[in-house]
């Protein structure tokens, strides 16, 4: 299967291919490719990555902070590789390497070509997709980066089968937010996938995800406006995930959950949407609520990338599959935050 998104997209030319795992290694041997892989994909798919050693740059446990130790280590990688102006830089794993990986591409010998082979779910949907990548400093999630489009995706979903079902129950956060945006069948497939094992649905989940992501893209490539719809969770969420330690597809899970408490707390949704929303979530992501102190994350919220002028602009859900963009001020939004979270259902 493969999706095209040259015409959509004038910007940039994004191809995006449902591949096999010989398909791949075919495709990783050609010339001036430098493979930038995690770990774990490289010691579970050792078919994919044989007699590659001499191209690739693997990223372990050390370098998973996503930050400038890992950024420089990448790129004097590369140039031990002699990596010139003609490499082609290639991603392998998760979020975390697909936005090293894109940022270096970006900045290494002032731009060179990237693609991406996301290996989880959360990327497959998300993280690899729309050009977005950064590395994080101190505290500070995805405070230096740019936006700097890949040429291909390669999604594999047999590297799915190396992981724990938690690690794909994280990809279903962005899915469930896809859903919660955009489109209401969405949903339901996920019902489907997560209830029955209905394998036959995961391609088109991902798809699903793909196309609504990437409309949106071409709408608003450089992040201006459109595209804070993709944010949904995302505020409180990465407060969450930096305050807790928090893997990034629970936080936004609970992120929704408060920033959709929020929307209630300020008249801007129905309480039944609310409940709705609330129920979705919490049908697959068990974390209690009430377990989170938003107080303690206030300061890390405040470093928002969303907030100008004392106003933070956050999606809100009309009814599901359906949302608006709406700017709230900054001490309205803090004020909500500091309120018991008394909107459980009972």
């Amino acid at each position: 299967m493969k999706i095209n998104f040259t015409q959509i997209i004038r910007e940039f030319n994004t191809t995006i291919n449902f591949v096999g795992s010989e398909e791949l290694k075919s495709i990783l041997k050609q010339d001036n490719i430098f493979i930038v892989a995690d770990a774990f994909i490289v010691n579970n798919f050792r078919n994919i990555f044989a007699g590659l050693n001499e191209k690739i740059i693997v990223i372990d446990k050390k370098y998973f902070n996503k930050d400038f130790i890992a950024f420089e280590y990448i790129c004097k990688e590369l140039i031990r590789l002699n990596a010139g102006k003609d490499a082609h830089l290639y991603g392998i794993g998760g979020g975390t390497i697909t936005d090293l990986t894109g940022f270096v591409a970006s900045v290494y010998l002032r731009g060179v070509k990237v693609s991406f082979v996301p290996t989880t779910l959360l990327s497959m949907v998300d993280a690899a997709i729309g050009g977005k990548n950064a590395i994080n400093v101190g505290t500070l999630k995805n405070a230096v980066g740019t936006i700097y489009q890949a040429q291909n995706v390669y999604v594999g979903t047999f590297f799915l089968d190396a992981h724990s079902s938690d690690i794909i129950f994280e990809g279903f956060a962005e899915v469930i937010k896809t859903g919660l945006l955009f489109d209401i069948q969405l949903i339901n497939d996920c019902v489907l996938y997560l209830d029955n094992n209905d394998i036959s649905k995961l391609n088109n989940i991902i798809l699903k995800c793909v196309n609504h992501k990437t409309k949106i893209i071409a709408e608003d490539v450089l992040d201006t406006n459109n595209r804070a719809f993709l944010n949904f969770g995302h505020t409180i969420g990465n407060a969450l995930e930096l305050e807790y330690g928090l893997s990034h597809g629970n936080a936004i899970a609970i992120g929704m959950i408060y920033e959709s408490q929020i929307a209630v707390l300020l008249h801007l949704i129905d309480i039944s949407i609310f409940n709705e929303i609330y129920r979705i979530i919490t049908k697959y992501f068990r974390y209690n609520i009430k377990d989170f102190d938003l107080i303690k994350a206030i300061n890390k919220v405040l470093l928002d990338k969303k907030i100008l002028s004392n106003k933070i602009r956050i999606p809100i859900i009309k009814e599901i599959g359906r949302a608006k963009l709406v700017e709230i001020n900054l001490n309205d939004f803090i004020n909500c935050i500091k309120m018991d979270f008394h909107l459980i259902p009972k």
